[in-house]
């Protein structure tokens, strides 16, 4: 028969916690971006894409959305925050392109015929007759609470 251990004292057990929280804290923050590759976990392409283009990262938004299409290139989100990272670059064709693309899927989204009507503006020369048209596409889909500022922008720049 064994004889029994003695119990460890308090403070080792605090040091263990502290250090084990302290690895964590290490491995998580290395990347704050994409934490989950510490656990093995999967980046949701899609989410990944909509917070590098919160955080200004276009070119990285679209490789994002990109990866997401090659899953599933049905995606009408995938098309559409392409899109949106393509527009912010000032790429308004390949914009307009994708977003032809997310209307062929979700047909009833008013965001995309919003971003579409700006992805319009930015051409050059605008195409005031297509960011009208999209517009009241997303007027008739979301009439409640339009972006004032847009439609400030529409009549400035399409009189």
């Amino acid at each position: 028969m064994q004889a029994p251990r003695p119990p460890q004292p308090a403070w080792l057990n605090w040091l263990i916690i502290i250090a084990a929280a302290t690895l964590l804290g290490w491995f998580v923050f290395i990347n704050p971006d994409r934490p989950a590759i510490f656990f093995n976990q999967p980046v949701d392409p899609l989410l990944e894409s909509r917070t590098l283009i919160d955080q200004g990262r276009y070119a990285e938004a679209v490789t994002a959305a990109d990866r997401a299409l090659q899953a599933d290139p049905d995606d009408p989100e995938g098309h559409f925050l392409r899109g949106e990272a393509l527009r912010l670059q000032g790429r308004a064709q390949d914009a307009l392109n994708a977003y032809a693309r997310a209307l062929e899927f979700d047909p009833a989204n008013p965001e995309v015929y919003l971003s579409r009507a700006q992805a319009w503006l930015i051409l050059e020369p605008p195409d005031c007759a297509q960011a009208r048209a999209d517009w009241d596409a997303y007027l008739a889909l979301r009439p409640v609470d339009p972006p004032a500022e847009f439609a400030a922008e529409l009549d400035r720049l399409c009189p």
